[in-house]
């Protein structure tokens, strides 16, 4: 070994993070010039000395295991050194740097990008990842998340984020969200060996996320009946979205986005066959869902359907393309739909329908007016969920037996 060319693992007291830890550093020291590198590792003054006592094991398993982890770093850098017959912090920094991105260096921008460009994952959960980086970003007041280590994310710092998020008017929900591509995030560095599981934040006592399942509550059958007979009077932008909505609801609770999604081969003697794009993204085997047209149905179709081509290919609804690509059909959705929810908030208004009047709210609807009807294994079957509960979810406590009607007669009596 260079005789003039020593190492320790330090802590480094100057700046304590907000939960009273500090970073631990190795420090290497020639010709008496010392020079801090970073670890991936934080602690508090107290835990330290604990690990650092050579006396002494820690009665703490995960301190026993940095005691092994601070050796670790040690034998790599004496390697180095020992390597040097003239030594220089260039010449060492320009070999254990590149040995460190060999192994498993890895900060949050790194995470973030890997699951950004994991091509098995759907366009909105890449989005959810955009979005929740900018968030993090934010909430830490930071200009980019390059350089910020896994490890130095503690309960104090997820608070934080949260907690400006709240205040930025951001839901609880999308708070939840944001936070669960971190928690993601986490898991994949403790599988990469970057930290330990001891270090993971989240759970019970560190930070908790919010479990926010907000129901969309179901237009009654008066409200029903208001929102088909309501006369929009020539405007154009309210008829279409009263039929939009109208339409969800007619065909057993079809969401927006695969209304826009159907094209001309879905519809074929009388009856709607598609597959959901929710299942497809998110389950290994996909099923075809299949619903005979109701004649109020063909009418909304009729009345929107872009008659150019007679393509089987081509969309039935003007607003998605062919030639658009996956990320600008996204858009065109997303802007459509948000474009129907303003004017059905409108309508609500004018027709004294009480809570949010959205396009969601069609499904939920439909499942429950039919639930007791048919039964709630057969709405399952017919909505398209997987799990059970999932039906159980959007059918809405306050409607009760004697709430849940015949579809059919629901429609010949509000004509």
């Amino acid at each position: 070994m260079n005789s003039n060319a020593t190492y320790r693992i330090v802590l480094d007291t100057r700046r304590p993070l907000q939960d009273g830890r500090f970073p631990v550093k190795l420090r290497l020291t020639y010709r008496r010039k010392p020079k801090l590198y970073k670890t991936p590792y934080y602690l508090t003054e107290e835990d330290f000395q604990k690990v650092q006592n050579a006396k002494k094991q820690p009665t703490d398993a995960s301190l026993r295991k940095l005691r092994v982890k601070f050796r670790d770093i040690e034998t790599e850098v004496e390697a180095i050194i020992l390597d040097f017959t003239d030594f220089s912090f260039q010449k060492f920094e320009a070999i254990y740097y590149t040995q460190k991105e060999q192994k498993h260096v890895k900060d949050l921008d790194y995470y973030y990008s890997l699951i950004k460009n994991d091509n098995t994952l759907s366009l909105s959960t890449k989005e959810l990842t955009q979005n929740s980086y900018m968030a993090v970003q934010k909430g830490l007041g930071l200009s980019t998340l390059k350089g910020v280590e896994i490890g130095s994310m503690s309960v104090d710092k997820l608070k934080q984020i949260a907690a400006y998020l709240l205040e930025q008017g951001r839901s609880e929900t999308t708070v939840s969200m944001y936070m669960g591509i971190l928690r993601k995030i986490f898991i994949l560095a403790i599988k990469d060996g970057l930290i330990d599981k001891e270090q993971y934040p989240f759970g019970k006592s560190l930070y908790k996320q919010s479990k926010v399942r907000k129901r969309k509550m179901p237009l009654n059958r008066e409200d029903l009946r208001r929102l088909i007979q309501f006369d929009a009077g020539g405007n154009n932008l309210l008829q279409e979205a009263k039929d939009f909505f109208l339409l969800g609801f007619y065909l057993d609770g079809i969401n927006m986005k695969d209304i826009l999604l159907l094209k001309n081969a879905n519809i074929k003697s009388g009856y709607l066959r598609f597959f959901r794009e929710k299942t497809r993204s998110t389950s290994g085997t996909i099923s075809e869902y299949a619903t005979k047209i109701a004649p109020q149905a063909e009418e909304i179709i009729s009345r929107h359907r872009q008659m150019e081509s007679s393509d089987d290919e081509a969309y039935v609804f003007n607003v998605v393309k062919n030639k658009m690509s996956e990320i600008e059909k996204r858009n065109a959705h997303k802007n459509f739909t948000r474009k129907i929810n303003d004017h059905l908030e409108s309508i609500a208004k004018i027709c004294g329908i009480e809570g949010n009047l959205t396009t969601g709210v069609a499904r939920h609807s439909w499942v429950s007016h039919v639930s007791v009807k048919i039964g709630i294994e057969e709405t399952r079957l017919r909505i398209g969920h997987t799990d059970l509960r999932s039906t159980q979810h959007y059918i809405a406590s306050l409607i009760g037996k004697d709430e849940v009607i015949n579809f059919t007669e629901l429609l010949e009596e509000s004509e």
